[in-house]
């Protein structure tokens, strides 16, 4: 689902989270909703699958879904850690994808030069410079508890 389409699908799904008291975060059609303990989870995961299958009528894919502590979860492109003071970082996983990004396009070719790697690198590594960087400033202005609505 495009991220446009989603925002507009599942604004209703926000104003619920909003009404339940839920703290949430959601990007497209990810969307992470933290509570206190395990069973509360259970109970919510339960609930809001039922909301979004009956009154939006959409599919959730249940193998995506869990209830888990954020620092086993990964929220598109980033990871929170378990820290007193938590901070986003980048999940091993994008990491090892960079990698291989970056090892396809650097291989020995002899009909690429070295300069044109250069060149067809730049996208990838700029995309995840800026990534990471964006979130490295919203960590230093805000707590993890304020990035949730």
């Amino acid at each position: 689902m495009s991220p446009l389409r989603s925002n507009i699908l599942l604004t209703d799904l926000d104003r619920e989270l909003e009404r339940r008291g839920h703290a949430f975060c959601r990007y497209a059609d990810d969307c992470n909703i933290h509570v206190r303990s395990e069973a509360t989870g259970a109970r919510v995961l339960a609930s809001i699958t039922q909301f979004l299958e009956e009154r939006l009528r959409l599919n959730v894919n249940a193998a995506k879904s869990a209830v888990d502590r954020p620092r086993n979860r990964k929220f598109p492109g980033c990871r929170l850690t378990a820290h007193k003071a938590p901070k986003l970082r980048i999940p091993p996983t994008s990491i090892d994808r960079l990698k291989a990004k970056v090892g396809a396009v650097f291989r020995r070719c002899p009909r690429a030069p070295h300069e044109d790697s250069r060149v067809r690198c730049g996208n990838h590594r700029t995309a995840f410079s800026d990534a990471f960087r964006i979130r490295s400033a919203m960590m230093t202005r805000l707590r993890p508890s304020a990035l949730a609505r």
